[in-house]
């Protein structure tokens, strides 16, 4: 989600522009062998490239 706060932290009914970015499934076979910690910052990181992908676009 980018954006979404804006919606409810503005007071008026001006268009803001906010979305929601479906990222590619992770395999079975990439998070197999992991913990849930490795597999938290495996998430954590695949959001966190899209987020700056977003901010470079801006």
């Amino acid at each position: 989600m980018h954006n979404c706060f804006k919606v409810l932290d503005s007071n008026s009914i001006k268009r803001v522009d906010c979305g929601i970015h479906y990222l590619s499934p992770i395999p079975y076979e990439e998070y197999k062998d992991m913990n849930s910690v490795e597999v938290a910052n495996l998430v954590q990181t695949r959001i966190q490239t899209k987020m700056n992908e977003l901010e470079e676009r801006a």
